[in-house]
Parts: structure tokens; sequence; C-alpha cells
């Protein structure tokens, strides 16, 4: 499964396995320290989830099933977040998921900003806010609908995983503002609009404690009339986004088991293949996202004593 923690962009590698975790009814706490470059973003974010398998199976297609229940923490400089989801995952290779997620920015250090037009100027540099709405920063919640959907496979050391989500945002903008810079996805969105961020990655497993790899992000959003002023052009200078490069995760302790089962750190470096203000216009195409984690993982044994062990 894909954890989730990052409050301006996700690290996926910093924060979970690429292995198929164990769905055995034990309760998987992850906590998580962050920093990131173009745009800037550092925090420490924490998940608790429980998962129980769906049925027994011994294939190794199905061996992964499970239905999982998590809730997130996460904290940077400028806002604090807070999810609550449901997964399902059918069969090893797919998993599904729903979550609510909650957004609070209290105003300060530059975030959030908001705009009248999907046209304004919110240009930001490598660690830098994006640049003012009409009104400045001011205190915000933006409420989110989460759909989820992975597609991984392991063929030997080859790995290779697909993982889209699709947001459904609600927030109350002052003024007359229609959109909103989104931090996690570095674009604005509708303040009742849809937006989409697929992660695909194809990697090596170097032993049992590297991954190397490359990533591809897609980014995509949609405006509908709404978001537009009266007799402006409806179209969309913003999306979609891309950029490649490649991933690292090491895990440096793995007990497999007990309080602290694992510990690992993680890299991605992408450059931009297309964005509005990141290939050139405001920070030159040579400059890539970077970003790396730090994550620790506990493992929380629910079952009474003499209960056998859940399938691995």
């Amino acid at each position: 499964m894909v954890h989730r923690f990052a409050i301006a962009l996700t690290i996926a590698i910093s924060s979970a396995a690429w292995a198929q975790a164990r769905c055995d009814g034990d309760l998987i706490m992850t906590q998580a320290a962050f920093a990131q470059a173009n745009p800037g973003a550092i925090g420490v974010a924490a998940q608790a989830r429980w998962c129980r398998p769906l049925y027994e199976t011994e294939g190794p297609l199905a061996a992964g099933n499970g239905v999982a229940v998590h809730a997130e923490l996460a904290f940077g400089l400028k806002a604090g977040r807070t999810t609550l989801g449901v997964e399902l995952q059918p069969l090893s290779i797919l998993s599904l998921g729903v979550a609510y997620r909650a957004t609070l920015y209290p105003g300060i250090l530059g975030l959030p900003q908001s705009y009248p037009s999907p046209g304004a100027d919110y240009r930001s540099t490598l660690f830098s806010p994006p640049e003012e709405g009409p009104g400045g920063s001011y205190a915000l919640v933006v409420h989110q609908l989460v759909l989820d959907g992975t597609l991984q496979a392991k063929l030997g050391p080859i790995l290779m995983r697909s993982s889209t989500r699709a947001s459904l945002f609600h927030a109350d903008l002052h003024g007359d503002d229609r959109v909103f810079y989104e931090p996690g996805l570095d674009i604005v969105v509708y303040r009742n609009g849809w937006a989409l961020q697929n992660d695909s990655d194809v990697a090596y497993a170097v032993g049992d404690h590297l991954i190397v790899g490359v990533r591809h992000t897609l980014v995509e959003a949609w405006y509908p009339t709404g978001a537009y002023p009266p007799l402006e052009p409806r179209d969309n200078p913003n999306t979609p986004t891309s950029r490649i490069g490649p991933i690292v995760r090491w895990t440096f302790f793995d007990r497999g088991s007990g309080w602290l089962e694992s510990a690992s750190v993680g890299a991605v470096v992408q450059w931009y293949v297309t964005h509005r203000f990141r290939t050139g216009e405001a920070v030159g195409g040579a400059v890539p996202l970077v970003g790396i984690g730090l994550t620790l993982t506990t493992r929380v044994s629910l079952t009474a004593p003499g209960t056998p062990p859940g399938r691995r």
C-alpha cells in the first residue's frame, strides 16, 4: 500500500515499502519527516493503519488481499492536515481507497493564496511561497474527497507500480476568488473542483534493503465555467504538468517485528518536462524537484495471546 504523508508534496518513496505489506490484524504506525525544494516544503507526519485479510488463500495473486482503515496527521510550517480513509485490496496487484482529508491553513508564511482566475500568476521559486493573490494569505480550511487506485507488480527484482489519486476539493475562498494554490499538486485548483495526480514507477531491488528506480508524475486539473471571470477565455494554462527522475529507498534497519520494525531513508529527484512556471518562467528547467525523507515503522499486535499469527 502507498501511504501518503506530505503537506506540500507526497514523497511516497520515503513512507512506504515496495514489498507487499502484511495484512494480519496488527496495528501499523508510521512516522515520517521530510524536506523538499522546488517547490519548498518541510514537515512531519504520522499514520496508524489496521488491516485484516478478506479471505484466506495461498496463491500469490491474492495473498496480499485485505481491507484496511487508516488515520493520518501531518504538520508543516504553513499548514496541518488530517485524513481518515478506507482501503480495499481484493488482489495483491490492485488496491482501491476512499478518504476524507481536511487541511488547515492558519494564514502564515505566505499560505494559503487564492486568485480570481486559473490564469493568475501563482509562480514560486525553489523555497518561496506562491505570488500573493488579491487578498494575500488568510486562515482557510480545505475539505477534500480522495479516491485512490494502485496497480502494482513484482517480477523477480523488478518492481512496477502506478498509483492514481483523484481529489474533489471544497474551499470557501474570500472575496471574488475562484481558485487556490494547492501545494501538494503545485498548481491552482477550482474551489469546488477536481484534480488528479498519477505516479508511475519502475524500480529494481538491490538485495533486501536497497531499491532504485525511475518515477514519472503527471498532474491534471479541471476548471469549469465557474472558475473564470466573465468574458475570460476558458483555456487551461496550468495543466497537465509532468516531471520524471530517479528515486531511491534504503532500509537501514529491518527487524521484521517489535516496537521499531523498520527504518528507511528515501529520496526523489525529478526534472520538469512541462510546467507553467518551472521550465524557465520562474525556475530554470535544469533545476529539479528534490525531496528526502526519513521513515520509522512500528507494529503493535492486537491479537490475544495464543492466537495463531496472521498471514505474512
